[in-house]
């Protein structure tokens, strides 16, 4: 059984749009994007074209790409038309390899980078005199210095 609802895509506009995407997709393998493009669709409504496609088989996933998809790199699934085996779906990326992609997206931006020294330098800060505490603020503590007096409040 299928996903979508069949009964949708038998009006002539919806079969339109189903021949123009086979026909896209028979001469190259797109992704999402491209046919949303080419077919002036939005995201949701060309998914649901191309989940109805899968499942009937007549499309595949060629092949999987690693793009950059807003701040965030992930493989890209190309859509092919015919009746072949989908590719496997590639393994996510290794931490080292991630925390690479986003160092490099730091230091594009020097607002940025900036702000995260900052934050980092403020942590390392509060942590070195999370146990001992600030030297400044002694007479804000309970002792034999201010008599149990905080404030100067007796």
């Amino acid at each position: 059984m299928s996903k979508t609802n069949k009964m949708a895509f038998r009006m002539p506009a919806a079969v339109a749009k189903i021949n123009k995407i086979l026909a896209l997709l028979s001469e190259k393998a797109m992704n999402l994007q491209q046919l949303c493009d080419e077919v002036h669709t939005v995201n949701r409504t060309m998914r649901m074209y191309l989940n109805y496609l899968h499942d009937n088989k007549q499309i595949y996933y060629s092949t999987y790409k690693y793009e950059k998809i807003g701040n965030r790199v992930m493989p890209n699934r190309y859509y092919k038309a015919g009746m072949h085996k989908d590719a496997k779906k590639p393994p996510p990326l290794p931490t080292k390899k991630r925390s690479q992609l986003a160092r490099d997206r730091m230091n594009q931006d020097e607002e940025k980078k900036e702000f995260f020294l900052a934050k980092r330098r403020a942590r390392r800060w509060a942590k070195k005199f999370e146990s001992v505490g600030h030297p400044d603020s002694q007479w804000l503590k309970k002792g034999a210095d201010n008599d149990g007096q905080i404030f100067g409040v007796g």
